[in-house]
């Protein structure tokens, strides 16, 4: 860059920048397992959506503090523009939801975001009602989207690079950030708050006695410092909508996981000392899942558990760094004699293939391999009682 440019584009340091990215860390990973239409493929695109929504997010964190602020605006106007068309594909019936998001596939969804936003506070079926309960949310958009706009169209000199750099108040460039900072968390906010829109359940789940029994969980729940930027008078309003009431009053109405169930379901981490508790509430636990706390009271050597190519994998207490460990490719297994006891990455690995262990069997098909990693080798008794239970457990 030119020494003339770099007289008007200069970099700005933004104090605690890492709490706005992991505020929008937690709106990236904020998946929905919402199913809409009957169709899974329309939760996918929405996932899509609030994973875009994140990035435009970020990229406008990290443009202003390289000093591209006109930049940075525009991709904080895209990402509360996107969040719009989420809602306005999402927040239908059934019929519309199908055509909404085949013109959207197809670059053919063209509705501006002040007519989806008149059309959901009219029609919508979950925006009408948090309106009615949130009353100066719609404002709040509305405010936040002019002020936004004032920036991109250059409204006032104060917002061009050459006054801002070179004006007699040296410190508008800090007043121009503080304003930027004001405008991303307000950004923030609101994109949460449509997220919640979706399903409620990041919010939800903060509840203990909602996050013990909900029964998909492929999220974490808001943190207090999300709960903070979205405001207790809002929350307490969306608190308030049948959306929410409707689907905690669901949840709740399900049996109640006690601690070492949630941690073996959720966080698929097998806690050894508490093995009694957790069959305590077997009824809540599928039927491979079960063959795989089975498989932990023949030895007390297992670390990992690992099967259907990593699909899932299960982590005992022993391995407390929560490592997950590679399984062996084909080639690998061709090349071995035995698949008990091989030594592995500092443990042992024992190779197995669900409804028999011949060589022909386990290379057929490899999602049915089992890999147990365990701390010493296992002995002849433990290797036929692991055996035994594989020869019960469903093919995947």
């Amino acid at each position: 860059m030119s020494d003339y440019l770099k007289s008007y584009v200069k970099p700005i340091k933004i104090e605690n920048v890492d709490e706005y990215y992991s505020l929008i860390q937690e709106i990236s990973l904020s998946d929905t397992s919402r199913i809409f239409a009957e169709n899974l493929s329309h939760s996918a695109h929405i996932n899509m959506l609030i994973k875009e929504i994140s990035i435009l997010l970020a990229n406008s964190l990290r443009l202003y503090e390289m000093g591209y602020f006109d930049n940075a605006y525009y991709s904080l106007r895209s990402a509360n523009e996107l969040a719009t068309v989420m809602l306005g594909l999402s927040d239908k019936e059934d019929f519309k939801i199908k055509n909404n998001f085949k013109k959207f596939r197809k670059g053919k969804y063209k509705t501006g975001r002040s007519k989806i936003i008149d059309e959901l506070s009219k029609e919508g079926i979950f925006f009408k009602e948090v309106i009615d309960k949130m009353p100066n949310f719609e404002d709040d958009i509305s405010v936040l989207l002019k002020e936004i706009n004032d920036v991109v169209h250059n409204n006032g000199l104060d917002k061009f690079y050459c006054f801002r750099y070179h004006s007699l108040d040296k410190d508008l460039p800090y007043k121009k950030l503080e304003e930027f900072t004001k405008h991303l968390s307000k950004s923030i906010r609101i994109l949460a708050i449509m997220r919640l829109i979706v399903d409620p359940l990041p919010l939800l789940i903060t509840e203990d006695e909602i996050y013990y029994r909900c029964p998909q969980i492929i999220f974490f729940p808001f943190s207090d410092k999300m709960l903070s930027v979205i405001g207790q008078e809002s929350i307490d309003e969306f608190k308030q909508t049948d959306t929410y009431k409707s689907m905690e009053e669901q949840i709740l109405s399900l049996k109640k996981r006690n601690p070492a169930v949630n941690d073996f379901l959720i966080h698929k981490v097998i806690d050894l000392d508490k093995i009694e508790d957790i069959y305590s509430q077997k009824h809540l636990i599928s039927e491979n899942e079960l063959k795989i706390l089975d498989m932990c009271c023949c030895t007390n050597k297992i670390v990992e558990i690992n099967y259907g190519n990593g699909s899932y994998i299960f982590f005992t207490s022993l391995n407390s760094d929560g490592n997950i460990y590679n399984c062996l490719d084909i080639d690998e297994l061709i090349k071995i004699n035995d698949y008990y006891n091989i030594s592995h990455k500092g443990i042992y690995v024992s190779v197995m293939n669900i409804k028999g262990n011949n060589r022909t069997d386990i290379l057929k098909n490899s999602y049915n391999i089992v890999y147990i990693f365990h701390e010493e080798k296992l002995d002849n008794e433990e290797i036929k009682c692991i055996e035994k239970i594989l020869m019960d457990f469903s093919i995947i």
